[in-house]
């Protein structure tokens, strides 16, 4: 009950007072103010927002009582979606006032004494009086009140008696509005409630005067609770078996306009054969009228039964036995009748069985059409087009012969069945869309839309699907043929299947021979660039890290070298791309599980970004494993990832997918088991114009030194390298989508590889250290490396020389390292020849090129270990570390 209800009185009443103008006694000199205080628009605007709910009762001067999660949990218990369809099921809410009612709140106030009694309903968004006594106007007549300052809505959150004996000394309710504003000091509320449980509104008192409810009093207004309940419970039940009545009322008089209306004949049937009743189309179609068709049986001699062609048709074939037998409903069954004046009819039957309660069959409805038209004048379209069947069906052509009208299959070509792989004789009678073989609807209204004027359609091509589950690509156009008044449509054409993909594999590879001769061109000249490129930065990086251990920690310049050092190692980083450009490395591959791999980048890439970025990200819970690299794969996805934020302007979402698949439309090319990574943003897109060149080295459309183009080539080339592929799918406007390609590959048992500790960075052991490398600069700063390392070095930029040295056994080195790019004689022809000639000193390779590691591990020479160019002081000194 709301505190607007339990003290609704005017200005000049008090609670409790009459509600008629004539018996309106003066108010006492101390009586309440009522809510009649409060402006209209106050009684009757939509509840208010919690929000603004605490903010008027504040401006009211009244604290909040509740904390805020207090007021939360009440706030869903009346919004309870089970309560409030309770409330509605009782059928109570805005319906006059009964006398059943109003008799329980009399009784409570005589019984109780009190000056109001109210049986409530309590909605979200108000509360609504079916009864009450003692309340003033305007809430009699309004029968309602909002829940703002509603007690009892307290009673209906807790689901439990709410009893206050003096509220102004009740620390938990002098400050509600009821109390505060409106003076009420006594309440006693109990919920009323139905057979779930939900509560469902109060039977509730009040006085304006302090009362200590006795135990006497609550049970007494328990009872009479319980008691509403109960008529709560009744008005329902005969509320719903009204609605029942008229809902079956309603029924038997749609079923009486249907059967009058139709044009077909309707029977009932008891279940020992005896027609119950039908509908006046039965007199045309069985020969007779209703009033002798009903006590007949469906056998009855009148009509003689037979087959379509005049044969026997036994009574186990008939629908009534075979809806018994079946215990279901049957569908066009067809059979001829003669009536009591000879003539045929070829009728369809369709049947279906009514039940009871218990699901036993009481009644069968037939419904039965004469189709004896119909049935000839297919037959006489059978008779034309046998004549024709035999070269027709003998055609290797795509052919169908349809009825135009009834869109129904009168004959097929040999082609077609052996192009979708259909059975002949399951084709005849049905439609297009029948078959199964996925026809779209909208291709078959094209087909059929041929007319008088344009007897032909364009080309169409149709993607159907044989009964093997293999697509199938069918070039066809129809032809509206008229004979006599009938007319046909005629659909020809040819399987194109293996023609289209014949030519698309043939459009592939050479656009993959394009996109080789291309890379190969692009790698070459990035192979060299490269190789030089490493040389000077070996140089540049091995220098500042030597400026850097020479000068104090504490030296000004130390920032200025580590700035050069991390210049030079971005630049080895771009040259890495470039190598990767040309694949002058070769992909370690191994077993992958993708998905921590996906999950990690994106971790990292999330901490890059913006929070006005969001990444979502879908992966599986159990492992995928793909045959590939996971730094590498780590290294597609961070491109990928880039590029989606730049396309997204750095905000937005971006959402990254994994899909587990067997393509159906596998690359001719590619016969492996692919997952596909997507990668979605929602950004401005890629124009047609462009789209075909994303993946072209150094294109871009990022402004002037904001990108180099290399990103998404570089990542193509490494997924290619895997035997996998990376496709973009996008338009203007719309975003793009990415897709990474990789083969899959079965989970194995194989342990992973131990950890190997980091080398330290000092070394233990002053070594005799020979260094060759033909580049004076790189010769140079190694030589100051190794004695920055504590080594004696001799340095020489002839590797024949070298050989010769070190074969001759005059010299005692503990470590060889050697370039491998050099002149005369590459540094893996040095090894070789080193160890054919019995000299096993410790080695180590460097290079910028990856293959020198390919070379190296093909070969397999003991004591032999790469270093890729550029190189810092540690990795140099790491390697020796794990070399000697």
């Amino acid at each position: 009950m709301s505190d607007s209800a339990c003290l609704s009185a005017t200005s000049n009443d008090k609670i409790g007072a009459p509600s008629s103008p004539e018996d309106t006694p003066a108010r006492p000199k101390n009586s309440p103010q009522g809510l009649n205080c409060l402006p209209s628009a106050e009684r009757h605007r939509a509840p208010p927002s919690r929000r603004s709910l605490r903010s008027n009762l504040l401006r009211e001067g009244i604290a909040c009582t509740s904390d805020d999660k207090d007021f939360l949990m009440a706030q869903a218990t009346i919004s309870d979606p089970a309560r409030l369809a309770a409330v509605e099921a009782t059928f109570l809410v805005d319906s006059p006032p009964e006398e059943n009612f109003d008799r329980y709140t009399r009784l409570a106030q005589q019984i109780l004494g009190v000056e109001i009694a109210i049986v409530s309903l309590v909605l979200e968004d108000r509360q609504f009086y079916k009864s009450s006594i003692g309340l003033p106007e305007p809430f009699a007549s309004d029968r309602c009140s909002p829940l703002s300052v509603s007690l009892c809505r307290i009673g209906v959150e807790r689901g439990e008696p709410l009893i206050i004996s003096n509220g102004p000394e009740d620390p938990k309710f002098r400050d509600h509005p009821a109390v505060k504003l409106h003076h009420l000091h006594s309440y006693l509320g109990i919920p009323l409630k139905d057979e779930s449980g939900n509560a469902l509104g109060t039977l509730c008192v009040a006085n304006s005067e302090p009362r200590a409810w006795s135990d006497r009093d609550i049970e007494t207004l328990s009872t009479l609770a319980h008691a509403v309940s109960n008529e709560v419970r009744l008005h329902a039940a005969e509320h719903a078996r009204q609605h029942a009545l008229r809902t079956a009322r309603h029924e038997r008089e749609l079923l009486s306009r249907i059967m009058d209306t139709s044009l077909a004949a309707i029977t009932v049937l008891d279940t020992e054969g005896t027609i119950l009743d039908c509908n006046e189309a039965a007199e045309r179609v069985l020969g007779l009228t209703p009033s002798s068709i009903q006590g007949k049986r469906y056998n009855a001699p009148e009509w003689r039964s037979t087959d379509v062609d005049g044969g026997h048709w036994p009574d186990e074939k008939t629908p009534f036995r075979q809806v018994l037998a079946t215990n279901g409903a049957v569908y066009d069954i067809r059979h001829a009748i003669e009536g009591p004046e000879g003539n045929r009819q070829i009728l369809s039957v369709s049947g279906a069985p009514l039940r009871d309660e218990t699901g036993e069959i009481t009644r069968i409805v037939f419904l039965v059409n004469d189709i004896t038209e119909q049935h000839e004048a297919i037959r006489n379209l059978q008779r034309v087009a046998q004549q024709f069947s035999t070269s027709f069906r003998l055609s290797p052509n795509w052919v169908v012969l349809c009825d135009y009208h009834q869109r129904t299959i009168l004959e097929v070509s040999d082609g077609m069945i052996d192009s979708l792989q259909l059975d002949r004789s399951k084709c005849f009678g049905r439609s297009l869309e029948d078959l199964d073989v996925h026809f779209s609807r909208s291709k078959i209204e094209d087909l059929f839309s041929v007319n008088e004027t344009t007897p032909q359609s364009a080309l169409l091509e149709l993607r159907l699907q044989d009964t093997k589950e293999q697509f199938r690509l069918i070039e066809v156009r129809s032809q509206l043929i008229e004979v006599g008044n009938e007319k046909f449509l005629s659909i020809g054409g040819q399987d194109v299947t293996e023609q289209r993909a014949e030519k698309q594999r043939r459009a592939s590879l050479e656009r993959q021979l394009r996109e080789a001769q291309k890379a190969e061109v692009v790698g070459q000249l990035a192979g060299g660039i490269a190789h030089d490129f490493n040389n000077i930065l070996t140089a540049i990086i091995g220098n500042a890290d030597l400026a850097a251990q020479i000068m104090p920690a504490q030296h000004p310049a130390q920032r200025a070298v580590g700035s050069i050092k991390k210049a030079g190692q971005r630049a080895a980083e771009q040259i890495r791309q470039i190598m990767a450009l040309s694949r002058k490395e070769r992909p370690v591959i191994s077993q992958v599980d993708v998905v921590p791999v996906i999950e990690e980048t994106v971790q990292v890439f999330r901490s890059q970004q913006s929070s006005s970025l969001v990444v979502e990200v879908t992966v599986p819970t159990h492992a995928v494993y793909v045959a590939s690299n996971a730094a590498q794969i780590d290294q597609i996805l961070m491109n990928l990832l880039n590029n989606a934020s730049h396309a997204s302007g750095g905000e937005g979402r971006i959402d990254v997918r994994l899909i587990e698949f067997i393509s159906d439309e596998k690359d001719d090319l590619r016969d492996a088991e692919m997952v596909v990574i997507e990668i979605e943003d929602h950004g401005t897109g890629i124009d047609a114009v462009n789209l075909p060149t994303v993946f072209e080295p150094f294109f871009t459309t990022k402004r002037s030194g904001a990108g180099t183009g290399i990103g998404l080539s570089l990542a193509r080339t490494i997924a290619r390298s895997f035997e996998g592929e990376l496709t973009v799918d996008s338009q203007l406007g719309s975003g793009a989508t990415f897709r990474l390609l990789l083969p899959r590959c079965p989970a194995t048992t194989t342990a992973p590889a131990p950890i190997t500790a980091p080398a330290p960075t000092e070394s233990r052991t002053k070594l005799n250290v020979i260094l060759v490398d033909d580049n004076p600069s790189v010769l140079n700063t190694g030589t100051m490396l190794l004695e920055q390392l504590g080594h004696h070095v001799v340095a020489t930029d002839n590797p024949e020389a070298a050989l010769e040295s070190l074969s001759s056994g005059k010299n005692h080195f503990d470590l060889i390292i050697t370039d491998n790019l050099m002149p005369k004689l590459t540094g893996v022809e040095l090894i070789q020849e080193l160890r054919r000639r019995g000299v096993d000193t410790p080695i180590i390779l460097v290079s910028g090129f990856g293959t020198a590691r390919a070379q190296i591990e093909k070969l397999a020479t003991r004591r032999t270990r790469f270093l890729p160019k550029p190189f810092t002081l540690k990795e140099l000194a790491e390697h020796i570390a794990l070399s000697v």
